[in-house]
């Protein structure tokens, strides 16, 4: 928008100019001013609608956070605790029937004092085999204490714990994290013993079952 805007004013000062050359008298020189002055303005605008654009482009996301620094959240050996976060904790939700459903809860270090609108990201990650997944919707830390954070695990097996990675970070440098520095990341293992009944599920499957029937019968 702002270049199509710079370009017509650049057509009206280029017939302004030619008007003034025709002139060509003393007076002319404080359009010559008016002219240039515009033309500064209107390069400004330009160089703050791409500034804005750029801007727009690093905009933070969760999904951007994963894609920068996804390597390093599926590296099972890095681990560093301390930073932000005490007190972690994944329990049973008690919330919830369904014994895949879990909440996180956590507290800020007592010498973390966040500024004005600044907050602390805490993500949840269930390791799968060659990858990581992203479990339930990321909160952000404002205060002291955060909240509740719900998510639902996978059911793996009695011989297959769920590997759950805990990462925080300064949510203002997310473009910069280093481990130990402005970044923390929390390993937890979670065994569910027993896939939960899910009534939804159950009758999809007895109408698939049907159907089925249904069609060897005809």
């Amino acid at each position: 928008m702002a270049k199509k805007l710079m370009f017509i004013l650049l057509v009206l000062i280029m017939m302004a100019a030619g008007s003034v050359v025709a002139m060509a008298d003393e007076e002319s020189a404080p359009l010559m001013n008016m002219i240039a002055e515009t033309n500064e303005n209107m390069q400004n605008i330009v160089m703050f609608d791409e500034a804005v654009q750029g801007e727009y482009i690093e905009e933070y996301s969760h999904q951007a956070v994963f894609n920068k620094y996804q390597d390093l959240f599926q590296d099972r050996e890095i681990q560093m605790e301390g930073v932000y976060l005490k007190n972690i904790c994944i329990n049973k939700s008690k919330e919830s029937y369904n014994n895949q459903d879990y909440t996180l809860s956590a507290m800020l270090l007592d010498e973390v004092v966040l500024e004005n609108g600044e907050s602390i990201v805490v993500m949840a990650f269930v390791q799968t085999d060659d990858s990581c997944e992203l479990l339930g919707t990321p909160k952000q830390m404002f205060a002291k204490l955060m909240k509740p954070y719900n998510f639902r695990l996978p059911f793996s097996g009695k011989e297959n714990p769920n590997l759950i990675r805990v990462v925080a970070f300064l949510k203002s440098e997310w473009q910069s994290l280093e481990l130990g520095e402005n970044l923390e990341i929390t390993n937890f293992e979670i065994i569910i013993e027993e896939e939960s009944f899910i009534f939804k599920d159950s009758l999809k499957s007895s109408w698939d079952i049907i159907k089925s029937v249904e069609n060897i019968l005809q």
